[in-house]
């Protein structure tokens, strides 16, 4: 079952539906958010040629994925934890998914879970 979850094909699928999905979120802001959707936009594309790539080249895209999201997922917890205005941040829920992306990622680009037969 470990092996399925951290499989470079879902793990690249899922960080490309998750990067695509913040387009059209961002698309509805301001125009800074437009530089954001640009962004996610350009990172959708990186995930989704993971699938074009040999595993040990999306493993290494995964893990710099991954250790991109990194700060960004402790900044935006930061302002849970602290008892910040919650009014900027993004929803607990998609926080938890943030997190559970970002470990993944992570893992699956640290080879983790894979056995060496």
């Amino acid at each position: 079952m470990l092996d399925k979850v951290l499989s470079v094909k879902l793990a690249g699928g899922l960080m490309t539906a998750w990067m695509a999905l913040h387009i059209p979120i961002m698309s509805q802001g301001d125009g800074e958010a437009v530089l954001w959707m640009v962004a996610f936009f350009v990172m959708t594309l990186v995930a989704a040629s993971t699938f074009r790539m040999d595993e040990d080249s999306s493993r290494k895209v995964l893990l710099a994925l991954g250790v991109g999201w990194l700060p960004a997922c402790i900044f935006f917890t930061y302002g849970f934890v602290a008892d910040a205005s919650t009014d900027d941040l993004p929803p607990a829920p998609a926080m938890i998914f943030w997190w559970g992306i970002t470990l993944q990622s992570l893992l699956v680009g640290m080879n983790v879970g894979t056995s060496s037969e």
